[in-house]
């Protein structure tokens, strides 16, 4: 029994069965081998080029920038030039893959109001890219003594006791505290939102008009949605309601003030009384 099954042979050729599967073991088992051996010279071949000085950095370049100088953000991203890039990335194997640098990206949106998004990248060989999208101061808003400055999404970008010019301010939002790069409590938002409609009203139909509501604005007020209120030259409080019909009102708005009212009379410009708006003087 034996015998017969050592001599059995192959339809294609003369060799014995068991050993014709014993040399393929044998191949595929080598193949591995080297194969693993290879991977691993070329494993090593590249961490020893990645750590060698032909990938020491030599310049921080950044871009999109306006608030905040290039010194600054270089510095906030804790990378040193004249050190290996791959070296400075934290052992964090996705930023590597990437060649991003997370941390940098995170130590800049920490430090720098302005910034609303930001990444920084290794640029093989030497160079690091800092690309920055920053916010755009909107309004003003108060919070006591104290002035902030904040873009179209309420986040605050200054503080200070000193005001900006040029900047309309927004009373009647709540919130309980601040942090300069954060924004204001969320419930603000849609408060902020509608402003910034009466706003963009108040621009579209100044813009081919010699009468100007935005150079005489003092402030709007969101404090109640359904009657949001503008005051105009320090002397007229105007009760706009909601914002159906926004263009409608600031346009019969501008003709009152520019044609049925004297440049000194102080009072209430009243919208939601009826389907006419009522003038109610003060003093």
């Amino acid at each position: 029994m034996k015998a017969q099954e050592i001599n059995i042979r192959g339809e294609t050729g003369g060799r014995p069965v068991k050993t014709d599967k014993r040399k393929k073991k044998i191949k595929r088992r080598l193949y591995w081998i080297k194969l693993i051996l290879l991977l691993t010279l070329l494993s090593t071949t590249v961490v020893l080029l990645a750590l060698s000085p032909l990938f020491n950095i030599k310049a921080i370049v950044v871009e999109g920038n306006m608030h905040h100088t290039k010194e600054e953000l270089a510095g906030s991203t804790g990378i040193v030039i004249g050190l290996n890039g791959f070296r400075q990335f934290e052992n964090d194997f996705g930023s590597i893959l990437s060649l991003r640098y997370k941390d940098a990206e995170k130590r800049i949106l920490e430090n720098h109001s302005y910034i609303k998004d930001v990444k920084v990248r290794f640029l093989l060989p030497d160079k690091v890219k800092v690309i920055v999208s920053e916010r755009e101061p909107f309004a003003v808003v108060h919070s006591g003594d104290i002035n902030l400055l904040i873009d179209e999404e309420g986040y605050v970008l200054e503080a200070s006791e000193e005001t900006w010019a040029g900047y309309p301010v927004i009373t009647g939002l709540e919130f309980s505290g601040f942090r300069p790069g954060q924004a204001l409590e969320p419930a603000n938002r849609d408060r902020i939102k509608k402003a910034k409609h009466v706003l963009e009203t108040l621009e579209y139909l100044d813009k081919n008009s010699s009468f100007k509501i935005t150079e005489r604005l003092d402030y709007i007020d969101v404090a109640q949605l359904k009657n949001i209120c503008i005051k105009f030259d320090s002397r007229i409080l105007i009760k706009l309601g909601d914002l159906q019909d926004m263009e409608y009102k600031v346009t019969f708005m501008k003709e009152i003030l520019q044609n049925k009212l004297g440049p000194h009379e102080k009072g209430t410009l009243d919208f939601t009384t009826g389907e006419n708006p009522e003038f109610i003087p003060g003093e």
